[in-house]
């Protein structure tokens, strides 16, 4: 479950990054 919620997280976090570049 751990694992699911960071990878969650990262692909959240690209989808930011993304938008701001």
């Amino acid at each position: 479950v751990f694992d699911a919620i960071m990878t969650f997280k990262k692909e959240e976090a690209a989808k930011l990054i993304e938008k701001l570049d």
